[in-house]
């Protein structure tokens, strides 16, 4: 057997092993996340931190959204401006 030949079946061996496991892992760290409700601190976090910074985001995409409206609108592709900066 060649070496090439050698590489390329140990690489999809090695391939086929690493990526079929896969979905077990995730399917046993969904079922972790889903199952356990967040911190007090996380939930303070939330609301203190995250989100006023994503109602101040929103509100800078919808300001670009306003000032671009003119340009987006003769292009005829507002809807596609909206969901990019506004919608996100």
């Amino acid at each position: 057997m060649s070496l090439f030949s050698r590489r390329t079946l140990s690489t999809g061996a090695f391939l086929l092993a690493t990526l079929s496991a896969t979905p077990s892992f995730a399917e046993e760290f969904m079922d972790d996340q889903v199952n356990t409700r967040p911190s007090a601190g996380a939930m303070a976090l939330d609301v203190v931190v995250a989100r006023p910074m994503l109602f101040a985001l929103t509100l800078g995409g919808t300001a670009a959204f306003v000032a671009s409206l003119p340009f987006t609108a003769l292009g005829g592709n507002v809807e596609e401006a909206a969901k990019t900066l506004v919608i996100g």
